[in-house]
């Protein structure tokens, strides 16, 4: 039985560097700070246990806004799992993204009560609708350019009704099932 270790640390380091990157990092550094032991005295696997190490505190919001500036959808990790907080021991369980729209106020919009919390907004401000903040089946270990696609395709479903300030509390319950399939493509159905 032999003891494997490595400085993994500073290996691969880039001032471009992506959210996916960071977080690819920081799976990095735990591994380099266990003391890993195996049989074959080879260097760990990519998968044991690293979770248990990993927070994903530097995952950055995604945010996508529609053409004429009016609807923002943004990705954000705030702890969610399967079943409320993400438990890092739980193999079936995975960190879950949370979807948000928002909506930019425009001087002189009329804006039903239902739709957004509040009535003091200034001219260019976003503003969270209501009912429209969803914890999804989007894993936040996914790749940066697979959550934009996502991001795109909940914008474009409730770009049209959030513009008009109608409630889509329906179509983002409905739309909170969004995943990314093991062949890339992108589905919401329950």
């Amino acid at each position: 039985m032999g003891l494997v270790g490595r400085d993994w640390r500073n290996e691969h380091r880039n001032p471009d560097e992506t959210p996916v990157d960071k977080l690819n990092d920081a799976i990095t550094k735990a591994a380099s700070e266990v003391d890993w032991v195996n049989d074959y005295n080879t260097e760990p696997p990519a998968f044991v246990g690293l979770y248990a190490y990993t927070t994903f505190d530097d995952f950055d919001e995604l945010e996508v806004v529609s053409q004429d500036g009016l609807v923002m959808v943004n990705l954000e990790w705030i702890g969610e799992g399967k079943d409320g907080d993400w438990q890092r021991d739980d193999p079936d369980d995975y960190p879950h993204l949370r979807f948000n729209v928002y909506r930019k106020f425009v001087e002189g919009d009329k804006i039903p009560q239902w739709v957004v919390d509040g009535d003091a907004f200034g001219d260019g401000e976003w503003m969270q609708m209501i009912d429209s903040s969803y914890c999804t089946r989007l894993d936040a270990r996914t790749g940066r350019n697979q959550l934009l696609d996502a991001a795109t395709i909940l914008l474009t479903q409730v770009e049209e009704e959030a513009r008009e300030y109608h409630s889509i509390k329906k179509l983002c319950e409905r739309l909170s099932w969004i995943k990314v399939n093991g062949d890339g493509t992108i589905d919401w159905t329950p």
